[in-house]
């Protein structure tokens, strides 16, 4: 029985590690870094998305996002296009490579997951959904409560 937040804190870093490993290989298998690939997937989600949407949502500045975008355009997964409302902006979409990329590495993950559901017995997938969804609710709860500001050293 779980007890105690140093108990969570230190499963969920452990998770975390785990997760950022599979992100890894996943986004070496297809030849770029995990900023590329989030990004990439970000940009296959919302199409005509703009570089300070994307900062926004991944809470990030719009420089480094940049130079995220820059990168992606340089191997060919993504165009920039001025925004049809509004020719002072540019808007993100995937390219041709982009897509087929995308497609290659969603399925490549979507497989990876499956064969994690499919080790955890078939009566307790639920339960484990469920409790995801709750740990996620609570994580939003207590940002917003703390007012968007973490205890710092």
């Amino acid at each position: 029985m779980l007890d105690s937040g140093a108990e969570l804190q230190e499963i969920l870093l452990r998770l975390g590690r785990k997760l950022l490993s599979v992100d890894k290989f996943d986004a070496a298998c297809c030849g770029m870094t995990v900023g590329q690939c989030r990004m990439l997937q970000e940009i296959g989600k919302h199409s005509h998305i703009s570089i300070k949407q994307l900062a926004e949502n991944f809470k990030l500045d719009k420089s480094t996002v940049s130079r995220i975008v820059d990168s992606l355009v340089k191997e060919g997964w993504v165009v920039r296009r001025p925004d049809t409302m509004d020719r002072r902006c540019l808007v993100l979409n995937l390219s041709q490579r982009g897509e087929e990329t995308l497609y290659n590495l969603t399925t490549q993950i979507s497989n990876y997951y499956q064969s994690v559901l499919e080790a955890i017995p078939a009566l307790q997938r639920d339960q484990l959904i469920e409790s995801l969804e709750l740990l996620l609710k609570a994580l939003d709860k207590v940002y917003l409560e703390s007012n968007k500001t973490i205890v710092c050293c």
